[in-house]
């Protein structure tokens, strides 16, 4: 074979004097490689297919069937360390509706595991938990599954709820501005969460809701006699939204402080809520129309981009 110029792409022409024909030779290795690298550009970048198939010059089309091969590609979050004993953070991330999520693992440094599953629940926790290490602590928004899954697998883990959860979803039952006198008490009680640091305010807060609850249980467990069309008779609370958040606090008091006493444990899931779901959830926005197994492939490609290297002096 001899070299005979090159083709109009750049490419190197080859020549067979005894055939008498010249042809091109194509590196599949080469053109994969550069082909992962233009989806790492498109998945996790702000530049459009449209742009780029215009920079190569082809088709729309033509620049999606190369994508979709990379996509279907199996890969799998490599963490440069063992994350054993360590404290970890768990939160689930909806990209297609209701019916399918991500579950997020990570360390306060790196992510550790993203699984696909159709819902949350104790079963899909379990999984996802399969994929790590036994943690030392784990914080988590408190989803039901999860606490179940976690009290099944690791029933002598700690656990620390997410407290912008708790006052979030506490807000939400009693509202800005409450009418009655035992919500406008828990709104004041609610209002001091964060404050809480030291022992002493954690037994002062819990004494406080003690007392709270006991003053109010008559008219937290007021029940209000309905009678139906069909003449049968039922009940619900009189002040439901006050009984739901009475219920929640009660629930959420015994994992809510664990981070007291303990700088290292984060009280909130801001590391997977501001650091992964917030880019993640612009990323998908970003390439909204695309298919579940395209989404979870920039997924994974964006949190590969996250993981941090160890620095090549440190053994």
């Amino acid at each position: 074979m001899q070299k005979r110029g090159k083709t109009a792409a750049g490419t190197q022409r080859w020549y067979c004097p005894t055939c008498q024909k010249s042809a091109t030779r194509i590196r599949t290795d080469t053109r994969l490689r550069h082909r992962r690298a233009l989806f790492n550009r498109w998945s996790t970048g702000v530049v459009s297919r449209t742009v780029l198939a215009r920079e190569y010059a082809v088709n729309n089309r033509t620049l999606t069937r190369w994508l979709i091969p990379i996509a279907q590609e199996s890969i799998q979050l490599s963490v440069p360390d063992t994350h054993a004993n360590e404290i970890i953070l768990c939160d689930g991330l909806h990209i297609n509706g209701r019916y399918g999520v991500l579950l997020l693992i990570r360390t306060i440094a790196n992510p550790v595991a993203c699984i696909e599953v159709p819902w949350e629940s104790s079963s899909t926790w379990t999984t996802a938990f399969s994929a790590v290490e036994e943690p030392s602590v784990i914080v988590g928004d408190g989803q039901k599954g999860m606490i179940r899954a976690i009290r099944m697998k690791w029933p002598h883990v700690r656990f620390q709820r997410c407290l912008v959860h708790v006052h979030r979803l506490c807000m939400i039952r009693i509202s800005q501005h409450p009418t009655t006198k035992a919500g406008q008490e828990l709104y004041t009680l609610v209002s001091f969460l964060f404050s809480v640091w030291t022992r002493r305010q954690k037994r002062r807060w819990i004494r406080a809701f003690h007392r709270w609850q006991k003053r109010y249980e008559s008219v937290i467990n007021e029940k209000l006699v309905i009678i139906y069309p069909s003449g049968r008779k039922g009940w619900r609370y009189s002040h439901g939204r006050l009984h739901a958040a009475r219920s929640l606090l009660r629930n959420a008091l015994p994992d809510m402080f664990t981070y007291v006493g303990h700088w290292e444990i984060p009280r909130t899931t801001n590391y997977c809520e501001g650091g992964l779901n917030a880019p993640i959830k612009e990323l998908l926005h970003r390439h909204r129309g695309a298919t579940v197994s395209m989404k979870k492939a920039i997924v994974l490609r964006y949190l590969l981009k996250r993981v941090k290297k160890p620095p090549r002096n440190v053994l």
